[in-house]
């Protein structure tokens, strides 16, 4: 038996230049689609073999990283409308602090600023990107998605380090506020039946170069905070940016979690590894595209063309 694991972070109408949202009325075609194609099952509560489908279709479980307040606005409305279960996953540090996490952090400082440069010192920065400037949004866009990759590699000092350089010299932008949940609604989404889960505590990645104490302190007391807030351990860790290692997944276990979550286009069977738990990520685009995606044809879509390309090259 398999089951097909759906990713989702944002739902909202409104638009982002780097990281577009789900909008609401695409997230209800979704899950209106996924209601009519598949059970869509609680994957905690499944996996640990609590739950027990009761359809002979195929099975499906929705999940949302971060713990953005538009899952409770736009998404739940959708969600409890179609009576489907879900999952959320979120960043504890985010929860205490009300901001959202620094990929997050990063864009918005650099999109709603005047200011049209911007110097880095760090030996964790090609040199290239230490001395910026830009006279438009384009390149200011393509900066930031230069940035992006690189932050996700450098240690967490080194990333607190360039956002406070960068908040010295951007002083004409707010901290953005109420975009995440906090404590008191993620205890209404636990009691309206929503499995409540860690996405660590800074949301970094959990790479080889990521020293392991660092690793168990992360996924320790994200979790230990999670369970003084809601009442229990969490169940799964969702790892950040999907990235994790043998040592992450022993971690992982040692500290008390069930099963680990990460980002691959294709179905879970329900024997695999619970902490290598692949889940298909959804994007705001065309639904045609989406329910290719769904399916798993536009991943057969894309092996087909990149093997024609690489027996046809001149094509």
């Amino acid at each position: 038996m398999s089951i097909k694991v759906f990713l989702f972070h944002r739902v909202n109408p409104h638009p982002d230049p780097i990281w577009p949202p789900i909008t609401p009325g695409h997230f209800e075609r979704i899950v209106k689609y996924l209601k009519r194609n598949f059970e869509v099952v609680p994957l905690e509560e499944t996996l640990l073999g609590n739950y027990k489908p009761t359809k002979s279709k195929k099975l499906c479980a929705i999940t949302f990283d971060d713990g953005y307040r538009d899952f409770i606005e736009y998404a739940m409305p959708v969600i409890n409308k179609y009576k489907v279960p879900t999952s959320i996953y979120v960043i504890t540090d985010c929860v205490d602090s009300c901001l959202p996490p620094w990929t997050y952090l990063f864009n918005f400082f650099l999109l709603n600023t005047s200011i049209t440069s911007l110097e880095v010192e760090s030996i964790e920065i090609p040199p290239s990107l230490r001395k910026n400037n830009w006279k438009n949004l384009e390149e200011k866009i393509d900066l930031i998605k230069q940035f992006s990759p690189i932050l996700k590699t450098i240690s967490d000092e080194g990333k607190e380090d360039i956002m406070q350089q960068m908040q010295v010299q951007i002083t004409d932008v707010e901290m953005p506020k109420n975009l995440m949940l906090n404590w008191d609604e993620i205890r209404l989404l636990k009691n309206e039946g929503v499995e409540i889960g860690s996405h660590s505590g800074k949301h970094p990645a959990l790479s080889k170069d990521f020293h392991l104490d660092s690793v168990r302190h992360e996924l320790e007391r994200s979790g230990k905070e999670i369970k003084a807030a809601i009442g229990k351990f969490p169940i799964a860790i969702s790892y950040p940016f999907g990235i994790y290692n043998s040592q992450v997944k022993k971690i992982a276990k040692e500290v008390g979690y069930k099963m680990g979550l990460t980002v691959l286009p294709k179905p879970y069977t329900l024997n695999d590894d619970h902490f290598e738990i692949p889940r298909i990520e959804l994007y705001s685009e065309p639904f045609y595209k989406t329910r290719f995606r769904m399916n798993g044809q536009l991943q057969v879509l894309k092996n087909v063309f990149s093997l024609e390309r690489s027996i046809h090259p001149n094509r």
